[in-house]
Parts: C-alpha cells; sequence; structure tokens
C-alpha cells in the first residue's frame, strides 16, 4: 500500500496521513503502558482499539481536513508516532489542541518540542482560529516544558476523561509576534 504524501515537515519529521499501513506499529505504540499513561484515559490500548481509533481519525480528514497525523522520522522513514489537531469543546468555547504522542524510545531527543511547534505552526498557517491549546496531566512536566518551550502559558485546569487536567494556551497575536522575532 502506497502511503498517504506529505503534508509538511520539520527538520528531523514528516508529517503525513494515517493509513491502514500504519496500524500494526501504531498498535504496537499504543500497546506500550508507559508511553499512554498521559494520553486518553491514560491506559494501553488493545490493536482492536488502535483500528477502531484509526477509523475516528479518517472520519475527521473527512469533516474538519485534519486530525492527528503520521509522524514519521525523515531519515529512516519510520513511524515514530502520531501528532497534530484534535477539536475540543471545553468550558462551553471551541478549541484546537496541539496534541503529539511518540513512542518512548523517542523520548528526550528534543522532538515533542520539534512537533509541537511545526503543528502549531501548520495551524495557524492554515486554519482561521483565533488560538491553540495543549492538553496535559498535572503530573506530566515533559509535556508542560513542550508546551512552554512552543510560546503557550498555562491558563488553567479543566476536566477531561473525569480529571483535572492542565490548559496551556497561545493566541494567534502572539504566535505572530514569534514569528516576526524569528524572522529579525
Amino acid at each position: 500500500m502506497t502511503k498517504p504524501p506529505l503534508l509538511f515537515d520539520s527538520k528531523r519529521v514528516n508529517f503525513r496521513e494515517l493509513c491502514d499501513a500504519d496500524l500494526d506499529t501504531l498498535a504496537e505504540i499504543y500497546a506500550d503502558s508507559a508511553t499512554m499513561q498521559f494520553i486518553g484515559d491514560g491506559t494501553a490500548k488493545t490493536r482492536e482499539n488502535t483500528r477502531q481509533e484509526l477509523k475516528k481519525i479518517y472520519a475527521f480528514y473527512a469533516e474538519k481536513g485534519y486530525s492527528v497525523w503520521a509522524t514519521e522520522l525523515k531519515s529512516t522513514g519510520e513511524l515514530i508516532g502520531r501528532s497534530g489537531l484534535l477539536d475540543w469543546t471545553l468550558k462551553e468555547e471551541q478549541h484546537v489542541e496541539v496534541a503529539y504522542l511518540l513512542a518512548r524510545s523517542f523520548w528526550r531527543q528534543g522532538l515533542g518540542t520539534e512537533i509541537a511547534r511545526a503543528i502549531r505552526d501548520h495551524a495557524f498557517r492554515t486554519l482561521d482560529i483565533d488560538h491553540l491549546i495543549s492538553l496535559m496531566y498535572p503530573d506530566n512536566a515533559g509535556s508542560a516544558r513542550v508546551a512552554e518551550k512552543n510560546g503557550m502559558s498555562l491558563v488553567g485546569t479543566v476536566t477531561l476523561f473525569k480529571q483535572e487536567v492542565l490548559m496551556y494556551r497561545i493566541e494567534r497575536s502572539q504566535w505572530n509576534a514569534l514569528q516576526k522575532m524569528e524572522r529579525e
């Protein structure tokens, strides 16, 4: 099966739509309880759970034009996780979340920050949105650091999956200022 075309990239990572050929690798990543401890309800997923999630992702591609994407290492073409944009209605407000999940063997290499910035930039360049958020469990210090490096600030907590999670946020105007500083 041919992989879907490249959507965008960063220095070390390519982003494309997920496809059925990704099921085995994604299921392997989702089966790791350490990888999944801060994702969704915090539990590892079965191959069938992964298959069902892929169906939902495909529906979001068709409806919204985005969801989470295959996240591949440029140097090898290896699927290392999935990352992208998720829609949420929280406290009666619409949000788009910068979301990412990496296989444990790719943690602590700066990839989370690189991926989060690439998704942030892609979202602000392609979507008519005024802000982005990142959500994380309070004890996920690594993701909090990534959100801060992504220009986001802690704005409070929300309830998600029956748990209080932290919400970080960046406004389009803040992103515009960051872009201007990078060009100077």
